[in-house]
């Protein structure tokens, strides 16, 4: 966030200038002494270097700190302005012109409504309005929540279906599901999805066709219903669900379930259980070949262990890390070395030894690893591992180390009925990784839960 203050106005002016011209360095050519270009007939050029392929206006380099508007390759490039112009047809729709860049005056903290109008600090931009408190309000509770960056869409559950939210223009598709849903995961390439149930079964979800492919019951209809707590979706035709309560697991030393991981083949529908007992919650690498599994409950306490899924139906364990600070949601850095807990445990994903620990982190709600150089993005708080949300603050650090880079406090959700704390539940990047979304839940008093998305 920036803002002029006083007599140090054309100082912050120029710094403000040399932070953008950072920032904006890898969407427009990246580094410039290795960026080679081609031209154009419409005067704009094809760029090439190790951020991809894309269309820029005039040149790949940024002289003199103009960053210029770009486009991926394939996109057909606009017709280009006059020379030495820029004006709307510089920026992808729905971006507009201000002075040398591109914003979105939509939620553009510095131009927000109008070029140049920038929001005071503690405030946000939304609908081209500066607020004190986000009102981009749901209609619907949120369950669960992921990203696809395939489709740069959130993909939440709700209490019947599944919503495809654009978070940039908030459009919203539904997929209505065989029965309420107790859980989701997207998979890696973002197209499909995988919904639990309470009731013992698993959709799967093609998110590109916004339709149902078909429903797995763990067990026979008939039997006994197993509920599924948590699901992965990984990418080697399997979903592996979890059939433990880990709120229960919590708060109840007895509690065991002697089979509590089934293993799904997408393709025909066939179920195995294996005979891990209480295991609560897992996470697969992206070449589906590695599963880790929490297990939480007597007389194992809490633990991380680490499967071979080379064999999808027949996890076999390799390593197990027995240690009360491991608990909670599990993620998967996004170059698969580590793996992070919500308690902020992290571990190293290849022996699961302790690797560095978050700087000031308190406990993790959420997670999401998607900007260009790799800065974790995490809500948290002192109960932010809650599954219901306590996450008071979004924080950015550093990949290298863990170290702090930035914090910020959740902005209050706004309602008709009055202004409410907010608690984050999930954050986001989008596609590009140059913004963040953050759903936020709030209690606006009894059992009336509010929901609304905030940018950043």
């Amino acid at each position: 966030m920036r803002h002029k203050c006083g007599a140090l106005a054309n100082i912050l002016y120029v710094l403000k200038l040399s932070w953008l011209v950072l920032a904006l360095l890898p969407a427009c050519g990246g580094k410039t002494e290795s960026t080679a270009q081609t031209g154009t007939s419409s005067g704009w050029v094809t760029c090439h270097d190790d951020s991809g392929d894309r269309h820029c206006v005039g040149s790949c380099e940024v002289p003199t700190g103009i960053p210029r508007p770009c486009l991926p390759l394939g996109t057909p490039a606009p017709p280009a302005p006059a020379p030495g112009v820029y004006d709307e047809r510089s920026c992808p729709a729905p971006l507009m012109r201000c002075a040398t860049y591109c914003p979105s005056l939509l939620d553009d903290w510095d131009n927000c409504g109008a070029c140049g109008k920038t929001c005071p600090p503690g405030s946000s931009c939304e609908g081209g309005e500066c607020l004190t408190g986000t009102k981009s309000l749901f209609s619907y509770p949120v369950i669960d929540a992921a990203y696809s960056r395939a489709l740069d869409r959130v993909v939440i559950q709700s209490t019947t279906s599944l919503h495809l939210l654009d978070p940039h223009t908030r459009s919203d598709s539904e997929i209505i599901l065989p029965g309420p849903p107790s859980c989701l995961s997207v998979g890696p390439d973002g197209t499909h999805a995988i919904a639990g149930h309470l009731g013992g079964a698993v959709t799967y979800v093609d998110l590109a066709k916004q339709a149902v492919v078909g429903t797995f019951w763990l067990t026979s209809p008939s039997a006994k219903s197993v509920p599924v707590y948590s699901v992965v979706l990984a990418g080697n035709g399997y979903a592996y669900a979890f059939v433990k309560d880990a709120s229960r697991a919590s708060q109840d030393s007895s509690y065991s379930v002697p089979q509590s991981l089934f293993v799904i083949d997408i393709a025909n529908g066939a179920v195995s259980a294996t005979s891990e007992p209480d295991l609560t919650r897992g996470v697969v690498d992206s070449s589906g070949t590695t599963l880790f599994a929490m297990r939480e409950g007597f007389p194992y306490g809490r633990g991380l262990i680490r499967y071979d899924v080379t064999m999808p139906a027949q996890p076999v364990k390799t390593v197990e890390q027995r240690n009360e600070y491991i608990g909670g949601t599990l993620w998967l850095s996004k170059n698969q070395a580590r793996v992070y807990t919500a308690l902020a445990t992290t571990l190293k994903a290849s022996d699961l030894s302790h690797d560095d620990a978050f700087a000031t982190a308190g406990q993790l709600g959420s997670i999401d690893e998607g900007a260009p150089d790799g800065t974790i993005a995490a809500l948290t708080g002192n109960d932010a591992a809650d599954t219901k949300g306590g996450a008071s603050e979004l924080k950015t650090f550093d990949p290298v180390g863990l170290t702090l880079r930035g914090a910020r406090r959740l902005l209050p959700v706004v309602t008709p009925e009055g202004v409410f704390v907010s608690q984050g539940r999930f954050v986001f990047r989008d596609a590009a990784g140059t913004r963040t979304f953050a759903i936020l839940h709030a209690f606006a008093g009894g059992s009336n839960d509010v929901y609304a998305l905030a940018s950043f």
